[in-house]
């Protein structure tokens, strides 16, 4: 049976490190984001949540909210360094190692998985990338 009484509460994130990124609807209690987020930048927020009741005495509850970030494919490999410069002689054997080359994704998971590959100056098909 429903209660003919309506309940009212009023909802505010009074504190955590979330404060300015987030925003509470003071009737409903949903949480959302002000601003964008940015996994890198910070990948995990806390909000102190209240709900306050409209009786007299007027009474508050408090709850702890920990909203994690999730990682999207938004940065790029970068080649540290952006330029590498070797020399090999023309006498060197097929299948010797001539340069390694480093990059590095600051995303996370399957989104800073890197593979290699020659796209362009090896038009005669003399050369390979090897995983190390």
């Amino acid at each position: 049976m429903l209660s003919k009484y309506k309940f009212l509460f009023f909802f505010r994130i009074p504190g955590g490190d979330g404060v300015g990124k987030f925003s509470i609807n003071s009737t409903s209690g949903v949480i959302s984001t002000l601003s964008g987020l940015d996994r890198e930048t910070k990948d995990a927020y806390y909000l102190s949540i209240t709900a306050q009741d409209a009786g007299t005495p007027t009474l508050t509850g408090l709850c702890a909210v920990f909203v994690y970030i999730s990682d999207t494919n938004d940065n790029k490999p970068v080649f540290s360094p952006t330029l590498y410069l070797t020399s090999i002689s023309e006498a060197t054997p097929p299948g010797t190692d001539v340069i390694p080359v480093h990059a590095s994704d600051v995303d996370v998971g399957v989104n800073a998985e890197i593979e290699f590959s020659i796209v362009g100056g090896d038009v005669k098909k003399q050369f390979q990338v090897r995983l190390a």
